[in-house]
């Protein structure tokens, strides 16, 4: 259902009694629903955020008071909306570093989420109200978390982004915050970056900073979404026993202890779905010397695992057997030097156990050579249905040839950006192949049998090169 522009909007009326009844921190309901909540929620959050992204791209600063405001102008009836659909807020995120939030503001924003807790984004190198940089968050969060520890968290995303030389106590302080406020009993997501132990810790995590964050975590017995440091929690947590999403951050130099450390973590996620892991190094190579032999153990639930900005420690996933996997994502993925062998070796033994049931691939600036692409991708990934590849600047013709011929005949999906081969090109080379493939039609036009014959012989439904829909004037022309 689409809302149209013409479509007459009931004007809000209210009484001067209705008015009084509510208190100052919430908006005045409107006697009627506005026509609007009949449209399915799906298609209201689409507007709701689109105005939220609008506002963003045109506004130098995150201000919440201006968001608002726009939010008034979009239609007269966005006010019911908001009281009606409160879960609309719940993922609009805080971000006190980029302005200041006043109290009034931030409490007005609670009781519009009602029961739907809201995303914040948290540094705490920064005071929330005057953007000076402090060291002692002690002194300068505590207003903050008085105003927010009663709120019924869920989602929860901390930025912590420390100060230069900041002290540890001021760390810690930070963490008995978090237990003591945050971390509530309905949260199911936390996810916590920071760059403290980048330049304090030197081989292993502080035992009292680890029982800080662990006891904090036995407060919330229905997180199931977690991404912290790996080196924060030991192994034996109970908490990695019920996780679902689990995303695991850069750690200390100690490289042994890192890659070890991450199995012995994996072992306990016995529900895992979602595994990330981003910021790891190695010292060099592939890491085969850093890892101890261990039987490889399996994953029965994992479907997702994404490899961002990190070099490619080949035995972390031969170790993992995952029968399950239907989506890989590798981001930024690349070996120390020109190595490219180490990537591409890591990438050929994880398609050679994983590629028959993957249906998702996506790479972006991913350190392969052409000739890899070849002989280890493309050959162990039949059954994709979505492929993905930005920043690729070694693809080339051959790459879209053999996709096409070859190596993915349930490819529906295809998406390249970046890459060493101009749309132009591409498209002359999608032209070939749906030109040779209609050749068989009986006394029937070529035009008119293309779209039955792209769905026939290679089910590609959508076709993006470098931000060229390539398939969108054939399927126009076979209509």
């Amino acid at each position: 259902m689409i809302l149209s522009p013409e479509a007459p909007i009931e004007t809000a009326r209210t009484t001067s009694a209705r008015r009084r009844a509510h208190s100052a921190t919430e908006l005045i309901r409107s006697p009627r629903p506005s026509p609007m909540l009949s449209l399915a929620v799906e298609l209201i959050s689409r507007v709701f955020f689109d105005v939220l992204e609008d506002v963003e791209r045109h506004q130098t600063t995150s201000n919440l008071r201006k968001k608002r405001c726009t939010l008034s102008l979009v239609c007269r009836q966005w006010r019911n909306i908001v009281l009606e659909c409160p879960s609309l807020w719940s993922n609009i995120v805080l971000e006190p570093s980029k302005g200041p939030i006043p109290a009034d503001e931030l409490c007005h924003l609670l009781s519009r989420a009602r029961k739907y807790p809201l995303a914040i984004t948290w540094q705490p190198g920064y005071d929330p109200t005057s953007r000076h940089h402090f060291y002692d968050p002690r002194s300068q969060v505590q207003p903050l978390y008085d105003l927010v520890k009663n709120h019924n968290w869920r989602n929860l995303h901390i930025d912590a982004r420390f100060a230069q030389n900041t002290p540890a106590h001021c760390f810690k302080a930070f963490i008995l915050h978090l237990s003591q406020g945050a971390i509530t009993q309905n949260l199911t997501t936390f996810y916590l970056v920071t760059n403290y132990w980048q330049s304090t810790l030197t081989s292993s995590s502080d035992p009292e900073e680890t029982n800080l964050i662990a006891s904090a975590f036995e407060a919330a017995p229905a997180l199931t979404d977690l991404t912290i440091p790996w080196n924060l929690l030991q192994p034996s947590h109970p908490i990695f026993g019920r996780l679902k999403w689990l995303g695991l951050a850069h750690g200390d130099r100690a490289q042994r202890l890192q890659i070890s450390h991450i199995l012995s973590i994996i072992r306990e996620c016995h529900l895992l779905e979602s595994l990330r892991i981003f910021r790891l190094e190695t010292t060099s190579g592939n890491g085969k010397h850093l890892i101890p032999h261990q039987a490889s153990f399996t994953l029965g639930f994992l479907r997702h695992i994404q490899f961002e900005n990190s070099e490619p420690p080949e035995k972390l996933f031969i170790t993992l057997l995952c029968p399950n996997l239907r989506t890989l994502d590798l981001t930024a993925v690349k070996p120390k030097g020109s190595r490219f062998t180490d990537t591409e070796r890591t990438l050929g033994e994880i398609l050679r156990y994983h590629g028959a049931t993957l249906t998702r691939l996506s790479m972006q600036d991913v350190g392969i050579t052409e000739r890899a692409m070849l002989s280890t991708v493309l050959p162990n990934v039949s059954g994709l249905r979505f492929l993905h590849m930005a920043h690729m600047y070694r693809i080339s013709d051959r790459i879209l040839d053999n996709i096409l011929r070859k190596s993915c005949p349930n490819l529906e999906e295809m998406y390249v950006k970046k890459c060493g081969i101009s749309s132009i090109r591409a498209g002359e080379i999608v032209g070939a192949f749906i030109t040779e493939r209609c050749k068989g039609a009986k006394g029937e036009g070529i035009i008119a049998h293309t779209e039955r014959n792209v769905s026939r012989w290679l089910s590609l439904r959508k076709l993006v090169w470098d931000e060229e829909d390539l398939l969108a004037p054939i399927m126009e022309i076979g209509h």
